[in-house]
């Protein structure tokens, strides 16, 4: 089972604002004494007037945006994307599949010659009694060739649901989220591997689990996309160009400060989970000690990594369960690491022209029959260089944080 478990606020994407600790000095600082605050910028203050500087340079706001994202809209434009990308074509199945919930739809998934090769169940809308917040995928059933299983996927999210005549209304936000786990979903689909353990999301390395999920997040920032997924629930009018380049400009934000976050934290799971210590202690670099308390282990990652320092009330690893109990122990640079590869990967559409369909059809192709197909088959650095024809490269990476 693949699960995309909830993530904390330290592991949002780039661009996020969430991202704790991730102090961008020069320009909180600013708006601060601008607005009268005095004195140097503490930890606990830097979020807010990070938020408020993020306000003044950027004039759009996700509640501003919700009225151009519908369900319908979104969901359609996923659908058309895929199809093009992959060839692809999505029908609803509700009618024949029983459901746990009313809100819950059905799909099935046909090939270019029409044949039904998966399904998935979408669980979209919020139901804090039953659901945990966050989005995730699961596999249901994983394909087999010798028990003649087709695979089926879960994919989970948590936004607004419809009131009274209004849709349900998505943050961008909550479509970057849809379109993250469509990925993982697309990846447990459209695997042409006929083991079950190695099938679809089965069995992948955890350095290319989040590969194809971060992938499609990246056609949000394509000036083609946005048209097949905007419409505004009223008058049906795609997101206006303007209110997209703010989007673009507020994608960018603080990229340096946000990469810095997340290798700080991946740094302290490498060394915590590296060489055990005395006490259970579990250390790595040279200049740390045998007995030296993890709260020391914290502060000097941080020296190297944080801008601001880490406050010792913090307790960042009471707050970081994803290497404990998320799965990701001595793992969690594979969301960096996915990055590179996802970012390299949608280079190869880039270069070809994002406006070029029909150049893109065939790049998208190839992406499936090598990301997508081989899934825990087959190493997932050969995988790569079968689509892409090279190792990856950090400069696409770089490009898109901005710097």
């Amino acid at each position: 089972m693949f699960v995309e478990a909830a993530l904390p606020a330290f592991a949002t994407g780039p661009g996020g604002s969430a991202y704790s600790g991730a102090a961008r000095i020069e320009d909180s600082t600013t708006i601060a004494e601008i607005h009268g605050h005095e004195g140097e910028l503490k930890q606990w203050d830097e979020d807010y007037w990070d938020e408020r500087q993020s306000s003044t340079l950027f004039s759009v706001t996700e509640e501003q945006l919700r009225p151009y994202f519908p369900l319908h809209c979104v969901l359609s434009g996923l659908f058309q994307l895929s199809s093009i990308l992959f060839g692809i074509t999505v029908k609803p199945a509700d009618q024949r599949v029983e459901v746990w919930h009313p809100d819950v739809k059905v799909f099935d998934v046909y090939d270019e010659k029409g044949s039904h090769i998966a399904s998935f169940f979408l669980d979209l809308y919020s139901r804090p009694s039953e659901k945990e917040r966050g989005s995730w995928t699961t596999s249901f059933i994983s394909r087999s060739k010798l028990l003649g299983k087709k695979p089926v996927a879960f994919v989970v999210c948590n936004q607004l649901p419809p009131i009274g005549s209004t849709p349900s209304l998505m943050s961008f936000a909550e479509v970057k989220s849809l379109f993250h786990e469509f990925g993982h979903a697309m990846q447990h689909m459209l695997t042409t591997v006929p083991y079950a353990m190695a099938a679809g999301l089965n069995n992948i390395e955890l350095d290319a689990v989040e590969f194809p999920s971060q992938f499609m997040e990246n056609w949000l920032y394509d000036n083609n996309t946005i048209p097949l997924i905007s419409g505004h629930y009223q008058t049906g009018k795609p997101l206006p160009q303007n209110i997209f380049a703010q989007i673009l400009k507020a994608h960018h934000y603080g990229g340096g400060s946000v990469m810095l976050r997340q290798l700080f934290l991946a740094a302290l799971d490498l060394t915590l989970h590296t060489r055990a210590g005395e006490h259970g202690i579990i250390i790595s670099y040279s200049s740390f000690s045998s007995t030296d308390s993890w709260t020391k282990v914290v502060k000097k990652i941080a020296e190297r990594f944080s801008v601001m320092k880490e406050i010792p009330e913090s307790c960042i690893l009471c707050t970081f369960p994803h290497i404990f109990s998320g799965g990701y122990a001595a793992g969690y640079y594979a969301y960096e690491w996915a990055e590179v590869l996802s970012q390299d990967a949608f280079g190869a559409f880039e270069d070809v022209g994002l406006q070029n369909r029909k150049a893109i059809s065939k790049i998208g192709r190839r992406f499936r029959d090598t990301v997508l197909s081989l899934g825990g088959g087959t190493d997932p650095g050969e995988v790569f260089r079968m689509f892409r024809g090279q190792d990856p490269h950090l400069e696409f990476l770089l490009k898109a944080y901005g710097i």
